[in-house]
């Protein structure tokens, strides 16, 4: 059971917002704040949000006012920031007992961390979707005449309904935070912050300007190509500037432009605003369409994986069979310094957005321990007569797939997940493919235009399978669903589930047949995902 904020924050209930929340985790704590995942009690569903507590810690009353004048302005700024899509919305905040309080929209998603491993570089045109997705959300936080102050990857957060970046985790508040923590020193106390590696010299004199997150950006984006973390890319002795074109080859070098002028060391000397950056990034697409083709194929692939993968989030009342690369890895809530944008679950599996967002690696020893390509129905149980005879008659259902396997990939996503098969500009095409996904799941069979199409077997770490037809990347038309525990579903599917006629073979041999909807025997208590 979550704890009633009202007693662990002490807030009156006779208040408009006093144990209006259920606090259901901690995400985070720093030195001054702690961030909590919470239900809002007072809204239909009681839906997630963050509450996230500043403690001041002051005494003083003249103090606290000045304390209590800089978090309303400094929310003021957060409410308007809200009004952008790529910007979690501030619901609400208030004070108690000389407490500061913000609750804020909660983004469920991935951190940018989970996405840039090391000797892992990004292909250039992810890294160009990259910079245009953060710069247009910037732009708009420097219309407001707001300095982001902390830009890094785990304040970036791959949303998992569409795979948009989402800003997250303000320095305004963090000042005004340090500015309550430290009141004797007045509201023109210089304040360095940021985080190292990806903070501009005039940022860590306690002076940051507009383009200061541009460099940080920048640091980044270079950060994604070569596969290294900024604090090991040190500076020419010579010029100050960042010594980073030895770790990349290949690489279009209007784009080093770009890179060079956005972590440039004097900030005269950079893009001044973030419009003017993105100005640069549509000009070197304007300039090279073969790279703005793939940049927009590329786009559209992580799209159309975090829209499947929300068409596949279902209530408490029944687990879908599989989001494909990323369904059946344990239930998480991970933690960044604010929660903003954690994963969480209560009573139904969380979905990560797992295309470019995966995390850990698959060694040569660990491939060859994945299950085997193809496993038909009769390898371990009788078929009961009531199998359907489109099923034990489809196309799919003995395809062999001969595996494409070898030690290189023909191609590498920047979560790690290995492809082999054909290239088309680059990116994956059509034929017969290899996938291997960081989260241990494999995929063998058919590829159409970049997606899962006709005949080919989904390999789960855990043990399960799904051999049979896919279409547009579902399960769709006949197929076979193997369980861990060896229950086996064979009959037809739709949109990722058993919807239609089928069999559900249990380990011990028997069975039960009939028709199937969204995942479950009409007319019976039995989900085809046991």
């Amino acid at each position: 059971m979550g704890l009633d904020l009202s007693k662990l924050f002490r807030l009156d209930l006779g208040k408009p917002l006093g144990g209006r929340y259920k606090i259901i985790e901690q995400l985070g704590a720093g030195g001054f704040s702690q961030t909590f995942l919470a239900d809002d009690l007072h809204l239909p569903g009681h839906p997630r949000c963050v509450v996230k507590q500043l403690k001041p810690q002051v005494s003083d009353t003249a103090i606290l006012q000045t304390a209590r004048r800089l978090f309303d302005t400094e929310a003021q700024v957060l409410y308007k920031l809200g009004n952008h899509d790529q910007i979690p919305h501030l619901f609400a905040h208030f004070e108690d007992n000389r407490e500061f309080y913000l609750v804020l929209e909660l983004v469920e998603g991935n951190a940018l961390t989970q996405e840039l491993f090391p000797g892992r570089p990004w292909p250039e045109a992810s890294v160009v979707s990259l910079l245009q997705d953060v710069l247009v959300a910037l732009a708009f936080v420097h219309q407001q005449n707001v300095i982001h102050r902390d830009i890094k990857p785990s304040n970036l957060i791959r949303r998992q309904r569409d795979a948009k970046i989402v800003l997250i985790d303000f320095g305004a508040v963090k000042q005004t935070t340090a500015q309550i923590a430290n009141p004797d020193t007045g509201p023109t106390i210089t304040i360095s912050i940021g985080t190292q590696g990806y903070m501009p010299n005039e940022q860590l004199a306690g002076n940051p300007r507009f383009n200061s997150d541009i460099f940080a950006l920048g640091m980044i984006a270079i950060q994604a190509l070569t596969g290294i973390h900024p604090r090991d890319i040190h500076p020419d002795p010579h010029t100050g500037e960042l010594d980073w074109h030895g770790y990349v080859k290949q690489i279009n070098p209007d784009l080093v432009a770009i890179l060079d002028r956005m972590v440039r060391y004097h900030f005269k000397d950079r893009y001044q605003t973030a419009d003017e950056a993105l100005g640069a990034i549509s000009d070197l697409l304007a300039k090279h369409p073969d790279l703005a083709k793939i940049v927009e194929t590329a786009t559209r692939l992580h799209e159309a994986e975090a829209e499947a993968e929300a068409q596949t989030t279902e209530p408490e009342t029944y687990q879908t069979i599989t989001s494909l690369e990323s369904n059946y890895i344990p239930e998480t809530i991970s933690s960044s310094s604010t929660g903003w944008g954690s994963s969480f679950s209560s009573g139904r599996r969380s979905r990560l957005w797992q295309l470019i967002a995966g995390v850990g690696t698959i060694t040569v020893a660990a491939i060859a321990t994945l299950p085997s390509i193809i496993n038909t129905v009769s390898q371990s149980v009788a078929v009961p007569s009531t199998v359907p005879s489109t099923v034990l008659s489809s196309p799919c259902a003995n395809a062999a797939i001969d595996p494409l396997l070898t030690q290189t990939p023909d191609y590498e996503y920047p979560n790690g997940t290995k492809y082999y098969g054909s290239l088309q500009n680059g990116l994956p095409s059509t034929g017969n493919v290899t996938m291997l996904f960081p989260n241990g799941n494999r995929y063998d069979g058919s590829l159409v235009n970049g997606k899962r199409t006709g005949c080919g077997t989904l390999s789960f770490a855990n043990g399960r399978r799904y051999t049979g037809e896919f279409s547009d990347d579902k399960f769709s038309g006949q197929g076979i669903w193997t369980l861990e525990n060896g229950d086996r579903y064979v009959g037809e599917f739709k949109d990722n589930r058993c919807h239609g006629e089928g069999t559900f073979i249990f380990a011990d041999g028997t069975s039960k047949h009939g028709r199937w909807q969204d995942g479950s025997l009409i007319g019976e208590n039995l989900s085809c995902d046991r």
